[in-house]
């Protein structure tokens, strides 16, 4: 079983690597899951990169999330700045102690926790050098967008998911794209689930972003 740690308040399991040249992934999970939850992903998606996953500080009905959803269901803004603020100054905290901030970091969330990767890319750019969203929609837009030139990002829905319909996918398209990133968008036909032709599609474009 992996081991738990605790830095600047967010409780987390990071794995180290052996290859050096491999890159980082920082997960983030789904409502209702915990930090365990996203490593098999980080696994398949690459089996020789480090992994370091954040576990979410809020509770919503017994479930864990990464920031508080107002009573209409949406995101609250202010609730998912201020733990994108708080994450960001973690992430910076894990970068010296687990002595990472030369390696490539791509952030891999999914759902509730892709939209905290998403906020994190708009409020803290600097954090990621690329990203993997799943099912995700953006909880927040800041008075300005930041420069993402370059950037690769890839976005994943589904055309039946009605927990995070097709617009809201396409929001975050239009968003990252007019801010510069290389936004890749990948449908599938099924709802709030990461297939297996999802996933396939997540490993190649992280193989062609992280060759060395």
């Amino acid at each position: 079983m992996s081991t738990r740690h605790t830095l600047h308040g967010f409780t987390h399991i990071y794995e180290p690597t052996q290859a050096s040249e491999r890159p980082v992934l920082i997960l983030f999970h789904s409502m209702g899951s915990n930090e365990e939850d996203m490593l098999g992903v980080g696994r398949l998606l690459d089996p020789r990169a480090a992994l370091l996953s954040v576990r979410g500080k809020e509770q919503e009905e017994g479930k864990t999330r990464y920031y508080l959803r107002q009573p209409d269901g949406s995101p609250d803004p202010l609730s998912a700045r201020q733990r994108a603020n708080e994450l960001a100054a973690f992430l910076k905290a894990a970068e010296s102690a687990y002595n990472i901030s030369s390696k490539k970091r791509l952030a891999v969330g999914y759902s509730n926790g892709g939209n905290m990767v998403a906020a994190l890319l708009l409020l803290h750019p600097e954090l990621f050098d690329g990203a993997i969203i799943l099912h995700s929609r953006v909880p927040l837009i800041p008075d300005e967008l930041p420069d993402l030139s370059g950037k690769p990002l890839l976005l994943t829905g589904g055309s039946a998911d009605e927990l995070i319909p097709p617009k809201e996918i396409q929001i975050m398209e239009y968003l990252f794209k007019k801010a510069g990133a290389d936004v890749t968008t990948f449908w599938q036909s099924g709802g709030h689930n990461i297939n297996h032709a999802e996933m396939r599609t997540a490993q190649r474009w992280l193989a062609e972003h992280t060759a060395s």
